[in-house]
């Protein structure tokens, strides 16, 4: 067996050049937005074509793995871990501040502007409250499914309007102009790093598994908040991010590339090894022991990071299908459009109507 490590935006690079002339690896990681399409390119070996129990799912319900099938339910994959789009707070920084966190069983998008406003009139100087993140896809998409809209809807087309996407970037708009949010020309980037703006914000929009190494590279201490709401969300709005890992159609022996994939979701030395930081596990049990072992070690981190998805699995969640075929587009898409309005002076209808044409088009031609 041979490791192939890369960085993340250089790997799916690598993946989809690979795909296109069908030498794949054996095993691969896919992200949740790319593996109807691997799929549709008939690359992927369907699971259940292995013997019985290759892969055991014994320790999740029949529900959850009839939610990782796509295209007719195919089981192409397996999710090994999960990850929910949060809002990060500094404690400290904000305590020190005199700005209060809420609960974040009840609030709202305007909450958190004022969280933010407050933060940054309390601080003066060259402070904010928080960092721009208009462009995160996971958050723009949980926006989405509060108005009841979707991404895409189940027939792999686009599930939403201008009008609410629209509103989303005026909503970031107006936290800059009231001086809420760092504009994207200070930190030098429409989606910063963290520890790029770190010491000047208290608030950054970002994803639980990146909590962990944010915590690091912070000298007080950080929380985490499931995303605010619009008044009168709709039902079953939270949703969680899959990483999964698939087979490929030419694995040179697919009964131990599926005892492989099996490990990943079911053996206890994944703990050990990978611990939370790419997102907590699929599976409960592995789940139980990753706390039990953060307790131990006295990891806060990883209790929170925990903590935060065992939260969200409480929430109502609707379905939610794969994004389809030709859909790769989206999330560089979406990072443009905000770059247009925030840094380019275009205005929003137009920025969004581009965006929406453009991935219609790529859509289209999936088809």
């Amino acid at each position: 067996m041979s490791l192939e490590p890369a960085e993340y935006a250089a790997y799916l690079d690598r993946m989809a050049t690979q795909a296109a002339a069908k030498r794949l690896p054996d095993v691969f990681w896919v992200p949740e937005s790319q593996i109807a399409t691997y799929a549709s390119q008939n690359v992927l070996l369907d699971l259940d074509s292995l013997d019985k129990g290759t892969v055991d799912y014994s320790q999740f319900s029949p529900g959850q793995v009839d939610s990782w099938r796509i295209l007719g339910g195919k089981q192409y994959s397996v999710v090994f871990n999960q990850i929910t789009p949060v809002i990060q707070l500094n404690k400290d920084a904000l305590a020190d501040a005199g700005v209060d966190t809420p609960n974040d069983e009840d609030w709202h998008w305007d909450d958190l502007g004022s969280i933010a406003r407050d933060y940054t009139k309390a601080k003066g100087g060259d402070s904010f409250g928080m960092s721009y993140g208009a462009t995160g896809q996971l958050h723009t998409t949980q926006w989405l499914r509060q108005h009841g809209a979707e991404l895409f809807d189940k027939d792999g087309k686009l599930g939403f309007d201008a009008a609410v996407l629209g509103d989303w970037f005026a909503m970031w708009e107006g936290w800059i102009k009231d001086g809420a949010v760092m504009p994207a020309a200070i930190s030098g980037s429409v989606q910063p790093l963290f520890p790029e703006v770190a010491a000047r914000t208290a608030i950054y929009a970002g994803q639980s598994n990146q909590f962990t190494d944010n915590q690091v590279a912070s000298k007080q201490e950080l929380v985490m908040h499931l995303l605010p709401t619009i008044q009168g969300a709709a039902e079953g709005h939270s949703f969680l991010w899959y990483n999964r890992l698939c087979i490929s159609a030419t694995a040179t022996d697919p009964a131990l590339a599926g005892r492989f994939v099996d490990f990943f979701i079911n053996s206890p030395a994944v703990i050990d090894t990978v611990g939370v930081v790419t997102g907590p596990p699929s599976n409960p049990k592995l789940r139980e022991q990753a706390l039990a072992k953060a307790v131990q070690a006295k990891s806060t981190s990883d209790q929170k990071v925990l903590e935060i998805l065992e939260r969200d699995l409480k929430r109502p969640m609707r379905s939610r299908g794969a994004n389809p075929p030709g859909s790769l587009g989206w999330a560089s898409l979406l990072r443009r459009a905000g770059e247009n309005i925030t840094t380019g002076g275009v205005p929003i209808d137009q920025a969004v109507k581009s965006l929406m044409t453009d991935l219609q088009r790529g859509l289209d031609a999936a088809r």
